[in-house]
């Protein structure tokens, strides 16, 4: 039972000028047993309800011809009609729309768009209202049907009238603050959702293969760089499990296994982050294959000077002309040529054995001016040369300082009848400008030889003595 039965076949009038809105309406009150009856303006509805007159009306207010506020007038000053529900959709934001009908008389009031179940409960209460006030005895105030449960107001019309302006204006009040509220959390929202655009673009276009990959091994994202690695498409590399551990262990190179049987040597990287809401790994894999298979073959054509255990020039071509290759714009490294001063003389006075040990020596002092990670070799005969990685341009005119303090230490406290000496060339390489590597070895190779002649025209004492 209850209200669906209690009002089965209560008859209903709506005016409504959109014929696809009237249709929609006309379906979903007939589907909750309303007989509906469909106008097209106020003048229309007017017509219907004096041929019949409904149990409810219900109205848009703009219509053509007349309005559902001038509907809701006319319908008060007939003796028939003056207590008949009328129901105006309106925006509850718009306080003047509600004042208007307020003021011609409308029962209720339903925001557009409005909620079908909302609408036939605000049928329903006005239905029941209507009778509670019709069966109810004169001064008794007025009863009510509201949220289930029967009330008795006994407050004059002017209180009630002051009670719902005031309602109504707190209403509106939190309406403008909860529309400002949202307008600041769309904003929020919108750059929030700029920033991870920009970076998933950013992940999308870095040379590196980029995983996002889910607490559980899945992986959730692949970037380009990744499918070119693995040879299939991004979205075909979702869902599928990573290749690798993620663990401290698996930091570093390590050998990867690729479809059709191929492998390569990839450098894991991988940090802690956020998808979304969801904490994940962010995983990098950067193919290290060529420079692997470069070491190795650095150690196939014997790079290596015997004597000195340096690099020989060979080695040092390869390995130089790689990191030029790496420099970027904005960086830059040094090249240093050497040349051992007097070191005829140390063989035709000593003999070719204090040479080889004169080389040896010279080999360690400049190993302790570079870094692991820079290139020093033995270019040849008594020539070194040494390529500082990653260092700044203005290291160039450092460096030939710090080699030769070096040699002066050594010359102070030396255990052998020569001193030893080193003229040296020292030449930027800008990632901004770049050059050849043979015309960077030429300019360095042409300072170094500026630097002997200077020493030599100055007699400073620099260049090798025998004792």
């Amino acid at each position: 039972m209850g209200e669906t039965s209690q009002y089965a076949g209560a008859e209903i009038v709506i005016a409504e000028d959109s014929l696809t809105q009237a249709e929609r309406l006309r379906y979903f009150l007939e589907k909750n047993g309303f007989v509906v009856r469909s106008a097209r303006n106020g003048r229309q509805a007017l017509d219907m309800v004096a041929e019949r007159c409904p149990r409810v009306v219900v109205s848009d207010i703009v219509m053509p011809e007349i309005d559902g506020y001038e509907l809701c007038r006319r319908l008060r000053q007939s003796a028939e009609t003056a207590d008949l529900p009328v129901i105006l959709l309106t925006a509850l934001s718009e306080s003047t729309d509600v004042i208007n009908g307020l003021a011609s008389g409308a029962t209720d009031f339903l925001g557009k768009p409005y909620n079908e179940q909302s609408l036939v409960a605000r049928i329903r209460r006005a239905l029941a209202n209507r009778e509670l006030r019709h069966d109810a005895p004169s001064g008794d105030g007025v009863q009510v049907l509201f949220a289930g449960n029967r009330y008795t107001l006994e407050s004059s019309s002017t209180q009630s009238l002051d009670f719902l302006l005031s309602s109504f204006e707190d209403a509106i009040e939190k309406n403008v603050q909860l529309n400002e509220a949202n307008s600041q959390l769309k904003d929020a929202l919108q750059t929030i959702s700029s920033l991870e655009t920009r970076y998933q673009k950013l992940m999308e276009f870095t040379p590196t293969a980029l995983f996002v990959v889910g607490r559980d091994g899945v992986v959730w994202f692949a970037n380009e760089a990744a499918a070119l690695l693995f040879r299939r498409e991004a979205e075909d590399l979702k869902g599928t499990p990573f290749p690798l551990p993620l663990d401290a262990s698996s930091v570093g190179e390590t050998e990867l296994a690729l479809p059709g049987g191929e492998t390569a040597v990839v450098e894991l990287r991988f940090v802690e982050t956020t998808w979304g809401d969801n904490q994940a790994f962010l995983a990098s894999l950067w193919d290290v294959t060529e420079n692997v298979e470069l070491r190795r073959q650095l150690q196939e054509l014997s790079v290596t000077d015997e004597l000195t255990g340096l690099a020989n020039r060979r080695g040092f071509l390869m390995l130089a002309e790689q990191q030029r290759k790496l420099v970027k714009r904005g960086h830059s490294m040094v090249l240093l040529y050497m040349d051992l001063n007097d070191f005829k003389s140390i063989n035709d006075t000593l003999g070719h054995n204090a040479g080889d040990d004169a080389l040896a020596e010279t080999a360690r002092i400049l190993s302790t001016c570079v870094r692991e990670s820079d290139i020093l070799a033995r270019m040849g005969g008594d020539e070194f040369a040494a390529l500082l990685v990653d260092s700044e341009a203005v290291f160039a005119e450092q460096a030939p300082i710090r080699v030769q303090a070096a040699f002066d230490r050594r010359n102070a406290s030396k255990a052998t009848p020569y001193d030893l000496s080193i003229s040296c060339g020292s030449a930027p390489y800008l990632g901004d400008d770049p050059v050849s590597l043979e015309e960077l070895i030429a300019r360095a190779d042409e300072l170094m030889y500026a630097d002997k002649q200077t020493m030599k025209a100055g007699h400073t004492g620099r260049m090798t003595g025998l004792q």
